[in-house]
């Protein structure tokens, strides 16, 4: 009783840590909207700042948001091939061929070592696979950004930051 009421806070705290994380990406995202329109409303008044232009600064800070998300799943999925590869190394150095425990979504199932082995290097495959999509989707929006910010910093010149404060 105790092992599942530890599974069912694990699984609240897990659930409450996404929605909390997803508040303050949703927070960060309006705030950067923010900035960027009392930026763009300090413009001087002869650079007129047209609907298209405020598109471009929407899209950009957007653009800036997701470019945030994809870095953040980068870093997870490289620590997660690196933790399937050490456990595929833990695997192959036990001395006995019994069976393992192997994480399977929030529980464990008990596997012989060489099916262990066979489903981690599945794992660490698609994660590899995730990991260069992810790389792909970084670049695709860092093109997408650089685009946006020729545009913007051609028309308004120093009037509009469009650096990250990384």
């Amino acid at each position: 009783a105790k092992e599942r009421e530890g599974t069912v806070i694990s699984r609240f705290l897990f659930l409450l840590i996404l929605v909390v994380r997803d508040f303050i990406y949703t927070l960060c995202g309006s705030i950067t909207k923010l900035i960027m329109a009392s930026k763009a409303a300090k413009i001087k008044s002869k650079e007129e700042m047209t609907i298209a232009d405020q598109k471009k600064i929407n899209a950009f800070a957007n653009a800036n948001a997701a470019l945030q998300d994809v870095k953040e799943e980068l870093e997870l999925k490289k620590k997660e091939i690196q933790d399937l590869s050490d456990a595929g190394d833990d695997v192959l150095m036990l001395e006995d061929s019994g069976n393992v425990p192997y994480r399977l979504g929030e529980i464990f199932i008990s596997v012989d070592q060489d099916e262990a082995q066979s489903m981690m290097e599945t794992a660490k495959t698609a994660a590899e696979e995730r990991l260069v999509e992810l790389k792909q989707r970084a670049g695709e929006i860092m093109g997408t950004m650089k685009q946006l910010k020729v545009d913007l910093y051609a028309k308004f010149g120093d009037s509009i930051n469009l650096e990250s404060e990384e």
